[in-house]
């Protein structure tokens, strides 16, 4: 297998211009702090300065040479690196026009700044026109984004219901919205789980995959793992869950027990009492199952 070296050159105003702005609520997307999911939740200390030249993180080291799955003028899914040495780890998704293609580099730009990316990590949104009424999908709302249940879609006209980080819920008509496909464990997107460390399993969203690696965008934080560890689809499910049941929720930590302690949205959103230190947290329907 080929491999890529340092490829990422990345304006140093990345993921960090949006920093001090105010800004409307954003998707739900964290079990410990509700607006993980934004280009700014992770953002590095103040007093970090940005360094002299664009950062390779660790999971985007040797990373192997696909054919691109975008053209140029495509809007694509990037889990865009950071510009700060302590977020190495961290891929913080968002939504980058393709602007060329060179081999197996494609170039991108957005309002997080402009970006060299090798191509196996560059997500297609997919055909929106197929998609329905109750499927989950991930969408861009505002500064940031999050997975939502679709409420109606006229002709690609896709209405979709978005949680949000002041724990409330709103119906929002979006311009991308791609498949949260469920019991796969190849498909972009993929919600799933798999073992790091020896009876702790780790989810999150599939956002790239080579024969038996597999780079997983974690849900809590957006840390990104590479792994070569067998993947299970996370048995997500929308339903009418009830104060008092037990359930699976993935946190950074991995998965732990916990016990629903409010409904904060119908089927989609709640609070939960973690077995282990009794802490409360909020997830979401894709961060939780019933059962492993």
């Amino acid at each position: 297998m080929k491999s890529l070296g340092a490829v990422v050159t990345l304006s140093l105003f990345v993921l960090s211009a949006c920093q001090g702005k105010d800004e409307k609520a954003t998707p739900a997307a964290s079990a410990s702090a509700a607006t993980s999911g934004t280009p700014s939740a992770t953002a590095a200390p103040t007093a970090e300065p940005a360094p002299d030249k664009p950062i390779v993180p660790k999971w985007m080291k040797d990373a192997p040479v696909h054919a691109a799955k975008v053209k140029v003028g495509d809007m694509a899914w990037v889990p865009a690196p950071s510009v700060y040495k302590s977020d190495e780890d961290i891929g913080r998704l968002a939504l980058l026009k393709v602007d060329a293609i060179n081999g197996n580099v494609v170039s991108l730009s957005g309002k997080e700044g402009k970006f060299e990316i090798p191509a196996i990590f560059v997500m297609p949104i997919g055909d929106m026109t197929k998609l329905k009424a109750g499927d989950a999908v991930v969408a861009p709302y505002g500064m940031g984004w999050g997975p939502a249940r679709v409420v109606s879609n006229d002709k690609g006209k896709v209405t979709v219901h978005f949680l949000l980080s002041d724990k409330t819920a709103k119906d929002v008509v979006v311009d991308t919205a791609t498949l949260i496909t469920p019991k796969s464990t190849t498909a972009l997107f993929a919600d799933v789980y798999f073992e790091r460390f020896p009876g702790k399993m780790y989810g999150g969203f599939l956002v790239a995959q080579d024969g038996k690696k597999s780079w997983v965008m974690n849900h809590d934080s957006s840390t990104i793992d590479v792994t070569e560890k067998p993947l299970h689809s996370l048995p997500w499910a929308f339903k009418d869950r009830k104060v008092g049941d037990k359930i699976k929720a993935f946190t950074g930590m991995g998965a732990e027990d916990g016990t629903i302690e409010k409904v904060l949205d119908a089927k989609d959103y709640f609070d939960v009492k973690m077995t282990e230190g009794g802490r409360v947290t909020n997830f979401r329907f894709d961060q939780i199952a019933d059962k492993l």
